[in-house]
């Protein structure tokens, strides 16, 4: 299950601004409907990616900010804390001024056109549905319109400049810009993780599937948290490991400081 465990106090890095994140000690990624382009219909876990919006009118990403202090849900600090705001994510409505923005800081660049790219998408979930609840999955027809096609692009073009991009990912944007050879290509070099959406995916391409496509969970590779979410679980597991693991510890950093005492 997706848990909290309270709240983080972060300075926006533009311009200091106060605001509160939330703190997980666990999240759960179930969702109703996994679709190949990453998309996650109803998923429990945060799904904005950190992409914020300060108040003076400057992206960033939340989970780069350093917490200034932690806050547990039951402390009565929390009630005090209210005058802060949450941290203002940018809506899948506010993507098309993120990307229009021209932003410069690649990542950022990434998140927002990762977003974009899903968010264009779902008109075709709709036309997909409906075709398959009908039980017509011949007229299902991928038609890119030119702003998802130049986001695409672009896109691709901001993953192939990574060392290890998401060969899954780059075989999907293949896939939707209609380079079938570069899409099959990827499938190839995907590794033992990612294997059976792999072969989900070849299976789909060679029977002419055009765009995006729901696919099983047990075909999801384990996801990949951000670093953020990951400190903060890790954080969480140490404050609360068992008493006798804390008491063990205690007995070794002793006898650690005797042994240099004693020169041994």
């Amino acid at each position: 299950m997706t848990r909290t465990v309270g709240t983080s106090i972060i300075s926006a890095p533009c311009c200091g601004s106060l605001y509160r994140t939330t703190r997980y000690s666990s999240i759960n990624y179930s969702a109703w409907e996994h679709w190949t382009d990453g998309y996650s219909d109803s998923m429990l876990a945060p799904s904005d990616e950190g992409l914020s919006l300060c108040q003076c009118g400057q992206y960033f990403l939340h989970w780069q900010c350093e917490p200034l202090s932690h806050i547990s849900k039951d402390s009565p600090k929390e009630e005090q804390r209210e005058e802060i705001p949450y941290v203002p994510t940018v809506g899948d409505r506010d993507l098309q001024a993120f990307i229009d923005s021209d932003c410069q800081n690649k990542l950022m660049s990434e998140i927002g056109r990762r977003r974009y790219w899903r968010h264009l998408n779902h008109d075709f979930r709709k036309h997909y549905r409906d075709c398959r609840d009908k039980g017509q999955p011949a007229l299902i027809r991928f038609n890119p319109s030119e702003a998802q096609l130049t986001n695409m692009q672009a896109l691709l073009e901001l993953l192939q400049e990574q060392p290890e991009p998401n060969l899954l990912e780059l075989a999907e944007l293949h896939h939707e810009l209609g380079n079938q050879a570069q899409a099959l290509a990827c499938l190839d070099q995907v590794g033992p993780h990612g294997q059976k959406l792999a072969q989900a995916m070849r299976k789909c391409f060679d029977e002419g599937l055009s765009g995006p496509f729901r696919f099983r969970p047990d075909l999801c590779p384990e996801p990949v948290l951000p670093p953020s979410v990951l400190a903060q679980i890790e954080a969480w597991k140490l404050r609360n490991r068992p008493w006798h693991v804390k008491a063990l510890e205690r007995v070794k950093t002793g006898a650690t400081a005797l042994r240099a005492r004693l020169g041994t």
